[in-house]
Protein backbone atom coordinates (compact mmCIF):
# COMPACT_ATOMS: atom_id res chain seq x y z
CA UNK A 1 0.00 0.00 0.00
CA UNK A 2 2.62 2.19 0.92
CA UNK A 3 4.28 1.37 -2.16
CA UNK A 4 1.23 2.26 -4.49
CA UNK A 5 0.91 5.41 -2.40
CA UNK A 6 4.74 6.41 -3.72
CA UNK A 7 4.47 5.60 -7.10
CA UNK A 8 3.94 7.97 -9.81
CA UNK A 9 1.47 7.30 -12.40
CA UNK A 10 3.96 6.41 -14.92
CA UNK A 11 5.59 4.11 -12.59
CA UNK A 12 2.55 2.29 -11.94
CA UNK A 13 1.97 2.02 -15.61
CA UNK A 14 5.35 0.49 -17.17
CA UNK A 15 4.69 -2.00 -13.68
CA UNK A 16 1.58 -3.65 -14.72
CA UNK A 17 2.54 -3.31 -18.34
CA UNK A 18 5.62 -5.39 -17.24
CA UNK A 19 3.42 -8.03 -15.23
CA UNK A 20 0.86 -8.09 -18.00
CA UNK A 21 3.77 -8.62 -20.49
CA UNK A 22 4.81 -11.85 -18.26
CA UNK A 23 1.69 -13.50 -17.92
CA UNK A 24 1.40 -13.20 -21.49
CA UNK A 25 4.67 -15.04 -22.20
CA UNK A 26 3.54 -17.30 -19.77
CA UNK A 27 -0.20 -18.26 -21.70
CA UNK A 28 2.04 -18.23 -24.88
CA UNK A 29 4.03 -20.96 -23.29
CA UNK A 30 1.45 -22.94 -21.76
CA UNK A 31 -0.62 -22.55 -25.62
CA UNK A 32 3.15 -23.67 -27.25
CA UNK A 33 3.10 -26.91 -25.07
CA UNK A 34 -0.12 -27.83 -25.26
CA UNK A 35 -0.05 -27.33 -29.17
CA UNK A 36 3.31 -29.54 -29.16
CA UNK A 37 1.40 -32.33 -27.02
CA UNK A 38 -1.23 -32.28 -29.30
CA UNK A 39 1.01 -32.56 -32.40
CA UNK A 40 3.16 -34.94 -30.87
CA UNK A 41 -0.41 -37.55 -29.87
CA UNK A 42 -1.70 -36.83 -33.57
CA UNK A 43 1.99 -38.28 -34.55
CA UNK A 44 1.74 -41.10 -31.91
CA UNK A 45 -1.86 -42.28 -33.26
CA UNK A 46 -0.78 -41.79 -36.99
CA UNK A 47 1.94 -44.00 -36.45
CA UNK A 48 0.01 -46.64 -34.33
CA UNK A 49 -2.43 -47.01 -36.96
CA UNK A 50 -0.08 -47.07 -39.74
CA UNK A 51 2.76 -49.10 -37.89
CA UNK A 52 0.66 -51.40 -35.07
CA UNK A 53 -3.15 -51.63 -35.47
CA UNK A 54 -2.42 -54.60 -38.27
CA UNK A 55 -1.01 -56.51 -35.40
CA UNK A 56 -1.65 -55.04 -32.49
CA UNK A 57 -5.00 -53.57 -30.31
CA UNK A 58 -5.38 -51.52 -27.31
CA UNK A 59 -7.96 -52.93 -24.86
CA UNK A 60 -9.56 -55.44 -27.78
CA UNK A 61 -6.99 -58.40 -27.23
CA UNK A 62 -4.20 -60.48 -28.72
CA UNK A 63 -3.74 -60.43 -32.55
CA UNK A 64 -0.25 -61.50 -34.25
CA UNK A 65 1.12 -59.49 -31.25
CA UNK A 66 0.19 -58.53 -27.47
CA UNK A 67 -2.52 -55.74 -25.87
CA UNK A 68 -0.64 -53.21 -25.87
CA UNK A 69 -3.44 -51.12 -23.23
CA UNK A 70 -1.52 -50.28 -20.26
CA UNK A 71 1.59 -51.41 -22.04
CA UNK A 72 3.60 -48.34 -20.65
CA UNK A 73 2.74 -49.25 -17.02
CA UNK A 74 4.28 -52.72 -17.69
CA UNK A 75 7.38 -51.46 -19.46
CA UNK A 76 10.03 -48.38 -19.05
CA UNK A 77 9.67 -45.74 -22.01
CA UNK A 78 13.37 -46.30 -22.57
CA UNK A 79 12.56 -50.18 -23.16
CA UNK A 80 9.66 -49.52 -25.38
CA UNK A 81 11.36 -47.16 -27.85
CA UNK A 82 14.12 -50.12 -28.01
CA UNK A 83 11.38 -52.69 -28.42
CA UNK A 84 9.83 -51.02 -31.29
CA UNK A 85 13.30 -49.39 -33.19
CA UNK A 86 14.19 -53.06 -33.21
CA UNK A 87 12.85 -56.08 -31.10
CA UNK A 88 15.52 -58.52 -32.90
CA UNK A 89 18.47 -56.62 -31.35
CA UNK A 90 16.88 -56.99 -27.92
CA UNK A 91 16.27 -60.16 -28.47
CA UNK A 92 19.99 -61.03 -29.43
CA UNK A 93 21.07 -59.25 -26.76
CA UNK A 94 19.39 -61.42 -24.81
CA UNK A 95 17.17 -58.88 -22.35
CA UNK A 96 14.78 -61.11 -20.54
CA UNK A 97 11.77 -59.20 -21.41
CA UNK A 98 12.04 -59.27 -24.48
CA UNK A 99 13.15 -63.03 -25.21
CA UNK A 100 10.28 -64.42 -23.47
CA UNK A 101 8.36 -62.02 -25.74
CA UNK A 102 9.56 -63.80 -28.66
CA UNK A 103 9.04 -67.39 -27.22
CA UNK A 104 5.50 -66.45 -26.31
CA UNK A 105 4.16 -65.60 -29.92
CA UNK A 106 6.02 -68.32 -31.54
CA UNK A 107 9.44 -66.87 -32.17
CA UNK A 108 7.44 -64.06 -34.41
CA UNK A 109 9.94 -61.15 -34.91
CA UNK A 110 8.58 -57.96 -34.84
CA UNK A 111 9.53 -55.88 -38.68
CA UNK A 112 12.45 -52.79 -36.93
CA UNK A 113 11.20 -49.28 -37.55
CA UNK A 114 12.81 -46.80 -38.97
CA UNK A 115 11.62 -43.83 -37.13
CA UNK A 116 13.69 -41.21 -35.50
CA UNK A 117 13.82 -41.02 -31.53
CA UNK A 118 11.25 -38.05 -31.30
CA UNK A 119 8.80 -40.27 -33.28
CA UNK A 120 9.30 -42.93 -31.49
CA UNK A 121 8.95 -41.11 -28.27
CA UNK A 122 5.17 -39.82 -29.92
CA UNK A 123 4.47 -43.34 -30.30
CA UNK A 124 5.12 -44.61 -26.50
CA UNK A 125 3.29 -41.13 -25.84
CA UNK A 126 0.55 -42.04 -27.56
CA UNK A 127 0.23 -45.84 -26.28
CA UNK A 128 0.11 -44.32 -22.58
CA UNK A 129 -2.68 -42.00 -23.18
CA UNK A 130 -4.14 -44.48 -25.67
CA UNK A 131 -8.08 -45.83 -23.85
CA UNK A 132 -8.49 -48.31 -26.92
CA UNK A 133 -11.49 -50.75 -27.13
CA UNK A 134 -13.70 -51.37 -24.04
CA UNK A 135 -14.01 -54.77 -24.59
CA UNK A 136 -12.45 -57.49 -27.11
CA UNK A 137 -14.49 -57.67 -30.19
CA UNK A 138 -17.41 -60.23 -31.12
CA UNK A 139 -16.57 -62.53 -33.48
CA UNK A 140 -18.02 -62.72 -36.77
CA UNK A 141 -21.00 -64.95 -37.88
CA UNK A 142 -20.36 -67.99 -40.20
CA UNK A 143 -19.62 -66.76 -43.71
CA UNK A 144 -21.44 -67.35 -46.58
CA UNK A 145 -20.42 -70.39 -48.79
CA UNK A 146 -19.95 -68.06 -52.18
CA UNK A 147 -17.38 -66.01 -49.98
CA UNK A 148 -15.37 -68.97 -48.74
CA UNK A 149 -15.37 -70.13 -52.44
CA UNK A 150 -14.29 -67.31 -53.59
CA UNK A 151 -11.37 -67.24 -50.61
CA UNK A 152 -10.49 -69.99 -51.83
CA UNK A 153 -10.02 -69.75 -54.98
CA UNK A 154 -7.73 -66.48 -54.29
CA UNK A 155 -5.76 -68.50 -51.65
CA UNK A 156 -4.69 -70.82 -53.30
CA UNK A 157 -3.98 -68.83 -56.97
CA UNK A 158 -7.48 -70.27 -59.08
CA UNK A 159 -8.29 -67.09 -59.54
CA UNK A 160 -6.06 -63.68 -59.68
CA UNK A 161 -6.41 -60.76 -57.62
CA UNK A 162 -7.19 -57.49 -59.11
CA UNK A 163 -4.02 -56.48 -59.15
CA UNK A 164 -1.99 -59.14 -59.79
CA UNK A 165 -0.58 -59.75 -56.18
CA UNK A 166 0.68 -63.33 -55.77
CA UNK A 167 -1.02 -65.96 -54.48
CA UNK A 168 -1.42 -66.39 -50.74
CA UNK A 169 -0.28 -69.97 -51.10
CA UNK A 170 2.93 -69.33 -52.83
CA UNK A 171 4.20 -68.65 -49.12
CA UNK A 172 1.36 -70.05 -46.98
CA UNK A 173 0.35 -73.61 -45.89
CA UNK A 174 -3.24 -74.86 -44.61
CA UNK A 175 -4.58 -78.38 -43.35
CA UNK A 176 -7.39 -78.01 -45.80
CA UNK A 177 -8.53 -80.65 -47.92
CA UNK A 178 -8.72 -78.56 -51.77
CA UNK A 179 -5.51 -77.64 -51.27
CA UNK A 180 -2.20 -79.82 -52.15
CA UNK A 181 0.44 -78.33 -50.34
CA UNK A 182 1.78 -74.19 -50.04
CA UNK A 183 4.31 -72.28 -49.11
CA UNK A 184 6.04 -72.57 -46.25
CA UNK A 185 8.27 -69.22 -46.35
CA UNK A 186 5.88 -67.63 -44.04
CA UNK A 187 3.16 -68.60 -41.10
CA UNK A 188 0.99 -71.40 -41.78
CA UNK A 189 -2.35 -70.20 -41.18
CA UNK A 190 -5.24 -72.37 -40.40
CA UNK A 191 -5.92 -70.99 -37.10
CA UNK A 192 -5.11 -67.27 -38.36
CA UNK A 193 -8.62 -66.17 -37.79
CA UNK A 194 -8.72 -67.39 -34.38
CA UNK A 195 -5.52 -66.13 -33.22
CA UNK A 196 -5.57 -62.46 -34.55
CA UNK A 197 -9.55 -61.62 -35.40
CA UNK A 198 -11.39 -59.94 -38.14
CA UNK A 199 -9.54 -56.86 -37.30
CA UNK A 200 -5.89 -58.40 -37.30
CA UNK A 201 -6.68 -60.22 -40.91
CA UNK A 202 -8.04 -57.25 -41.90
CA UNK A 203 -5.30 -54.69 -41.05
CA UNK A 204 -2.35 -57.26 -41.93
CA UNK A 205 -4.27 -57.71 -45.56
CA UNK A 206 -5.02 -53.82 -46.23
CA UNK A 207 -1.06 -52.92 -45.09
CA UNK A 208 0.87 -55.61 -44.58
CA UNK A 209 3.39 -54.82 -42.18
CA UNK A 210 5.91 -57.87 -42.43
CA UNK A 211 8.70 -56.47 -45.09
CA UNK A 212 8.72 -59.53 -47.58
CA UNK A 213 4.58 -59.60 -48.06
CA UNK A 214 4.84 -55.51 -48.15
CA UNK A 215 7.58 -56.25 -51.34
CA UNK A 216 5.12 -58.37 -52.88
CA UNK A 217 2.28 -56.36 -52.61
CA UNK A 218 3.48 -53.24 -53.01
CA UNK A 219 1.17 -51.35 -55.92
CA UNK A 220 -0.72 -54.77 -56.25
CA UNK A 221 -2.97 -53.58 -52.85
CA UNK A 222 -5.91 -56.02 -51.94
CA UNK A 223 -9.62 -54.35 -52.51
CA UNK A 224 -11.68 -54.80 -50.10
CA UNK A 225 -13.93 -57.50 -51.45
CA UNK A 226 -10.78 -59.53 -51.69
CA UNK A 227 -9.87 -58.88 -47.91
CA UNK A 228 -13.49 -59.88 -47.04
CA UNK A 229 -13.31 -63.34 -49.21
CA UNK A 230 -10.01 -64.13 -47.29
CA UNK A 231 -11.21 -63.39 -44.32
CA UNK A 232 -14.15 -65.81 -44.97
CA UNK A 233 -12.01 -68.38 -46.16
CA UNK A 234 -9.97 -68.49 -43.17
CA UNK A 235 -12.87 -67.89 -41.03
CA UNK A 236 -14.24 -71.35 -42.13
CA UNK A 237 -10.75 -73.28 -41.14
CA UNK A 238 -11.22 -72.68 -37.89
CA UNK A 239 -14.19 -75.64 -37.55
CA UNK A 240 -17.16 -74.09 -38.72
CA UNK A 241 -17.05 -75.62 -42.62
CA UNK A 242 -16.28 -78.82 -44.12
CA UNK A 243 -13.13 -77.74 -45.75
CA UNK A 244 -10.88 -78.03 -42.61
CA UNK A 245 -9.57 -81.02 -42.16
CA UNK A 246 -5.68 -82.09 -41.39
CA UNK A 247 -3.57 -83.57 -44.76
CA UNK A 248 -0.61 -85.15 -44.79
CA UNK A 249 0.75 -84.04 -48.25
CA UNK A 250 4.24 -84.83 -47.47
CA UNK A 251 3.57 -88.64 -47.90
CA UNK A 252 1.52 -88.52 -50.76
CA UNK A 253 3.40 -86.09 -52.90
CA UNK A 254 6.31 -88.69 -52.19
CA UNK A 255 4.34 -91.40 -53.35
CA UNK A 256 3.04 -89.88 -56.78
CA UNK A 257 6.45 -88.67 -57.42
CA UNK A 258 7.73 -91.68 -57.15
CA UNK A 259 5.31 -93.48 -59.28
CA UNK A 260 4.96 -91.03 -61.96
CA UNK A 261 8.91 -91.58 -62.11
CA UNK A 262 8.83 -94.93 -62.82
CA UNK A 263 5.70 -94.67 -65.41
CA UNK A 264 8.33 -92.33 -67.41
CA UNK A 265 11.50 -94.63 -66.85
CA UNK A 266 9.07 -97.16 -68.54
CA UNK A 267 7.81 -95.36 -71.19
CA UNK A 268 11.62 -94.21 -71.83
CA UNK A 269 12.83 -98.03 -71.99
CA UNK A 270 10.10 -99.05 -74.21
CA UNK A 271 10.74 -96.24 -76.62
CA UNK A 272 14.58 -96.90 -76.77
CA UNK A 273 14.06 -100.85 -76.90
CA UNK A 274 15.39 -100.85 -80.66
CA UNK A 275 18.15 -97.92 -80.00
CA UNK A 276 21.44 -98.74 -81.43
CA UNK A 277 23.65 -100.48 -78.89
CA UNK A 278 26.88 -100.05 -80.71
CA UNK A 279 28.66 -97.71 -82.93
CA UNK A 280 28.43 -97.63 -86.69
CA UNK A 281 31.56 -97.95 -86.96
CA UNK A 282 32.20 -101.46 -85.50
CA UNK A 283 30.11 -102.80 -87.99
CA UNK A 284 31.87 -101.37 -91.14
CA UNK A 285 35.10 -102.79 -88.96
CA UNK A 286 33.53 -105.74 -88.67
CA UNK A 287 32.72 -106.42 -92.39
CA UNK A 288 35.97 -105.56 -93.97
CA UNK A 289 38.04 -106.93 -91.92
CA UNK A 290 36.07 -110.45 -91.04
CA UNK A 291 34.34 -110.26 -94.36
CA UNK A 292 30.57 -110.01 -92.13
Amino acid sequence: MARALTETPMTMTKRLTGSRLVMAWAIAGLLSWSGLASAQADAGAQHFQKLCSACHSIGGGKRVGPDLKGVTERRSKEWLVKWIASSSSLVKQGDPDAVALFEEYGKLTMPDTALPPAELEALVAYLGGAQGSAAPERPRPPPSADDIDRGLALFQGSASFQKGGPACSACHHVSHDAIVGGGVLAKELTTAYERLGPSGLEGILKSPPFPVMARAFHGKELSAQEIDALTAYLQSLGGHAQYAQPRADGLKLLLGGSLGAGLLMALYAALWRRRKTEPVNQRIFARQTLGE
